[in-house]
């Protein structure tokens, strides 16, 4: 059985430990059968991220990150320590639309941008991810 979850980088890991128990006490967790994934949507995810991948390194578990172009940019050190550690590192658009801190004042949704728009979009955050590397 595999187990696939998608949170916030700051809910802490006890909460979420906790509550992944508590919602499945059958559940026996071996090796490789845990996938952690977070969407790093605003500034304070990506501050939450190096004491996180700590705690995920300490105990040698790994995680996908998916990061927004804007914040790859702004956080490159971050972003580096992620892929030196073996975490994988995803696209999640360059601005996120609908994310009021990349795009203030513009509140559509990725599938009510243009397909241009969207091209643009993950394109360009790819181009930085790649860098990244």
């Amino acid at each position: 059985m595999r187990w696939a979850v998608q949170t916030w980088p700051h809910m802490t890991y006890g909460m979420y430990a906790s509550a992944f128990r508590m919602a499945n006490p059958k559940v026996r967790l071996q090796r490789g059968i845990l996938c952690l994934s977070f969407d790093c949507d605003y500034e304070e995810d990506m501050l939450a991220v190096s004491p996180l991948q700590e705690l995920l390194d300490r105990h040698n578990f790994q995680a996908s990150w998916f990061l927004i172009g804007s914040w790859v940019r702004k956080f490159p050190e971050t972003v580096g320590r992620l892929l030196a550690a073996g975490h994988e590192v995803a696209n999640h658009t360059m601005t996120h639309p609908d994310n009021s801190s990349t795009r203030p004042g513009d509140s559509r949704k990725f599938d009510q941008v243009s397909a241009g728009e969207r091209r643009e979009e993950i394109l360009t955050a790819m181009d930085d991810l790649l860098a990244a590397d």
